[in-house]
């Protein structure tokens, strides 16, 4: 069992047959599904599907066929757009060096969002800071650094940089006086 977010519409299908009828599909990030929530015949129109068409829900059920859902539990959700899959990545910034740490800026690539920090003591850490990438699609090219992280900092009034390949999904950033370790 497992649930799915999209957009549920409808298709005419097997159009000029005996069996002309409405075909309900779920549009998801990861293609379109096919879905039936109870037996009915082809050219029948199923009145719990009908209901939530073009509009955004979540469906739960089992996938029976490649692309075909057999729905067990449907309810609408408040999505504006086509859900998409995302991992949280989350990381924190450690000072175990001798010295104050300014102009801190974090950020991940594929990711928009980036973290500035202006100064952090001796001693100190920050909170962790959360990222949200997408999760990579089968047939859908991606950069080679896609997903890592790159920072920098001043220290002693020199700027150093750091790049981070491929991390864990919580990881530390501790650096040091003479440079940095991760977690």
């Amino acid at each position: 069992m497992a649930t799915f977010k999209g957009l549920l519409y409808v298709k005419h299908g097997r159009v000029g047959t005996r069996s002309e009828g409405p075909d309900y599909y779920l549009q998801t990030s990861d293609g379109d599904f096919l879905l039936q929530y109870k037996k009915r015949n082809l050219w029948e129109p199923d009145y719990h599907l009908e209901f939530y068409c073009r509009r955004m829900v979540g469906v739960t059920g089992e996938i029976q066929e490649k692309k075909f859902i057999q729905v067990k539990h449907i309810e609408e959700i408040c999505e504006p757009l086509i859900p998409q899959p995302y991992t949280a990545y989350k990381v924190k910034i450690v000072n175990d060096s001798s010295s104050e740490i300014t102009d801190i800026h974090i950020g991940m690539i594929g990711v928009e969002k980036s973290i500035s920090i202006d100064s952090l003591a001796v001693g100190a850490s920050t909170d962790y800071y959360e990222f949200l990438l997408r999760t990579a699609m089968e047939g859908v090219p991606i950069p080679i650094s896609y997903g890592d992280y790159v920072a920098g900092y001043k220290q002693l009034g020199t700027e150093k940089r750091i790049f981070i390949p491929l991390p864990a999904t919580i990881i530390t950033i501790k650096i040091n006086n003479k440079s940095f370790s991760v977690e």
